[in-house]
């Protein structure tokens, strides 16, 4: 339902996703939790759980190892230097705002 206790539970069941759906009897509302242009928020963007999904997936589409729960990001990416082509923050935000606007978010 479309109130906080609607809302605590769409979080909870965003399960490290950035999509959130509340629902009423009228309307299904879905909230996208993008991450921040802000250089400061780079540092917890690279720590979230969906983050990590993102990097697993571009992994996934060239066939090399995932980034296991726990693993360092960053000596992840430099075993890898082939996976991102820009900054990883700068790439992650410019991909997911491009799939929101072509709704593929889904896929990661």
């Amino acid at each position: 339902p479309i109130n906080n206790a609607g809302l605590q539970l769409a979080v909870q069941h965003q399960n490290g996703g950035i999509v959130l759906w509340l629902k009423s009897k009228k309307v299904t509302i879905r909230i996208i939790n993008l991450p921040s242009p802000s250089q400061g928020a780079s540092r917890q963007m690279m720590k979230s759980s969906f983050f990590a999904k993102w990097i697993n997936y571009k992994a996934n589409a060239i066939g090399i190892r995932n980034l296991q729960q726990g693993e360092n990001v960053k000596q992840y990416l430099a075993l890898f230097p082939n996976l991102l082509n820009q900054r990883p923050t700068i790439q992650y935000r410019t991909e997911v705002y491009q799939m929101v606007l072509n709704n593929t978010i889904q896929l990661v």
